[in-house]
């Protein structure tokens, strides 16, 4: 898994075989962090990585317009439906 991580928030990629990878986001997706989040999609994308990939979001408890416009930003680059995995009920409400 390759990772980055400031303060509370953590961001990385677990792979599955060469062209499937799970991105993980922790804590919160916010203006403060949405740009790391942006270059770790930007670099799946570069890999070819659109019809196999899930956005963890199980432990991110906070997403702001920012966060989530870079959500949305990568939904309209892939090929099929960005597969997107949230707990948290109020997240949940709030992602397209």
């Amino acid at each position: 898994a390759e990772e980055f991580r400031c303060g509370k928030f953590m961001c990385g990629t677990e792979w599955a075989g060469d062209r499937a990878a799970v991105l993980v986001v922790k804590g919160e997706l916010d203006m403060h962090n949405s740009e790391d989040v942006s270059h770790e999609l930007d670099r799946l994308h570069a890999r070819g990585i659109d019809d196999h990939l899930v956005v963890d979001l199980t432990e991110c408890v906070f997403v702001d317009s920012i966060g989530l416009s870079v959500l949305i930003s990568a939904q309209h680059r892939v090929k099929s439906p960005l597969n997107v995995v949230v707990a948290n009920e109020p997240l949940r409400r709030v992602l397209p």
